[in-house]
């Protein structure tokens, strides 16, 4: 028994520390709060899809580029994320690793033009690959929404 617990204890210090990577998604959030387009752009690969609440697709830099502009001049967002997953498949320390984090969302979203404010919530589901410079990038980003939202 005594070496079993030896044998335990030595595996446990030997096993590396399980870590979660650091993604961006927090930043994405300030930037959208912030309408930082350049910022917010330089979070994607050159090759990501947006997927939003309607379906709507934006498949390449210059599409994604387009829906900010549109977003930001029309949209002031209070935008919420619940407690999420997140699932990592290869190194997370290995360029070309993947990570994907699911959570709830809520969103005030207050149109500018008519100063109405519309609470929209469902789910995310955003996709990061693991860049050679260590930074995890955003590869697809998915919308999908609750009707009705709960109500708290």
């Amino acid at each position: 028994m005594r070496l079993l617990l030896l044998t335990a204890a030595l595996f446990l210090q030997a096993a590396p520390p399980a870590t979660q990577p650091t993604l961006p998604t927090q930043r994405w959030i300030l930037d959208i709060q912030a309408k930082n387009l350049d910022d917010i752009l330089s979070l994607y690969t050159p090759d990501a899809v947006f997927i939003d609440p309607g379906g709507t697709e934006a498949t390449n830099p210059e599409q994604l580029r387009k829906f900010y502009l549109k977003i930001f001049a029309t949209y002031d967002s209070d935008l919420t994320r619940g407690k999420g997953t997140i699932a990592i498949e290869g190194n997370p320390q290995v360029p070309g690793a993947t990570a994907v984090e699911s959570a709830a969302y809520s969103e005030d979203l207050r149109t500018r033009a008519t100063n109405t404010t519309a609470h929209i919530c469902g789910d995310y589901r955003f996709t990061f690959i693991l860049q050679k410079d260590g930074k995890w990038l955003i590869s697809r980003m998915e919308w999908s929404p609750m009707k009705p939202c709960p109500t708290p």
